[in-house]
């Protein structure tokens, strides 16, 4: 880890793992990750106040201590409660529902990348059996969509 000051913090776990960076632009990270637990900690990454040369090594780090670092994965209490507040501030209107939905969304396709499959569906997928990729499962969802629909009877009857 390299704090804003600049001098990197190396440490190494008891066991074989992960290797990841994180290099902190800004002190509020660590606030924000105690404060407002994940959600925090991805708003920084997507505001850019901090950096990563792997996000995947990282996350998959993380995941791996996830007993060490669980204290920091569950949001404050206050947090909890200004977080409602601000949900019941932000009810959907024509208005509002655009800002919403980018607040919510707009963490990038990179970011979305790490895990989603070629297709880049965000969205539950329709696995056929325990060995198909995440990929073969959103084609074989998509398919089933068409059959569902049959696009080809809508077609059929638009054009008599």
């Amino acid at each position: 880890m390299t704090p804003p000051e600049g001098e990197t913090i190396y440490t190494k776990g008891a066991k074989p793992g992960p290797i990841a960076d994180l290099k902190l632009k800004d002190w509020r990270t660590v606030v924000n990750l105690k404060l407002k637990s994940d959600i925090g900690f991805a708003a920084d990454y997507r505001d850019g106040y901090w950096e990563t040369s792997d996000l995947k090594s990282l996350i998959h780090l993380g995941l791996e201590n996830e007993e060490a670092f669980g204290q920091y994965m569950k949001p404050n209490i206050f947090f909890k409660f200004f977080q409602k507040l601000g949900y019941l501030t932000k009810r959907n209107s024509i208005k509002q529902s655009k800002k919403n939905i980018y607040d919510h969304y707009d963490l990038g396709n990179d970011f979305y990348s790490l895990w989603l499959d070629r297709t880049m569906t965000y969205s539950s997928a329709l696995y056929k059996n325990e060995n198909e990729t995440l990929e073969q499962a959103q084609i074989n969802k998509y398919k089933n969509i068409i059959d569902i629909v049959n696009p080809k009877d809508i077609c059929r009857k638009r054009y008599l």
